[in-house]
């Protein structure tokens, strides 16, 4: 709430209403090692509805790295020669998060 109605001291323009502003970022690659992807499922899905509440002009980006997770079936496309699990192991599933409203 507080980044979003901040007011640019240059422009007198609320970031919310700010055109030159494309989007938000909630991280830059995300990890929660070790946990279950549903863990930033839920902390994804809470922090964008909060930016998309307090700034429905703007875009939210995830800022994850598009691993696969566990479940996905693709876990041959994470990095690695071959996939790897270790990137399936890092709280984000790509196509889950992706679907995030």
């Amino acid at each position: 709430k507080f980044l979003a109605n901040r007011v640019n001291t240059l422009t007198g323009i609320a970031y919310k209403n700010d055109p030159t502003i494309m989007a938000w970022n909630l991280a830059n690659e995300a990890r929660c090692q070790g946990c279950a992807s549903d863990a930033m499922q839920s902390w994804i899905e809470r922090t964008c509805a909060s930016f998309k509440q307090n700034d429905p002009n703007h875009l939210v980006g995830i800022g994850t790295e598009g691993f696969y997770g566990p479940d996905s079936g693709l876990l041959s496309a994470n990095p690695g020669l071959g996939g790897s699990t270790w990137a399936s192991k890092e709280g984000q599933d790509f196509l889950q998060n992706a679907d995030t409203p």
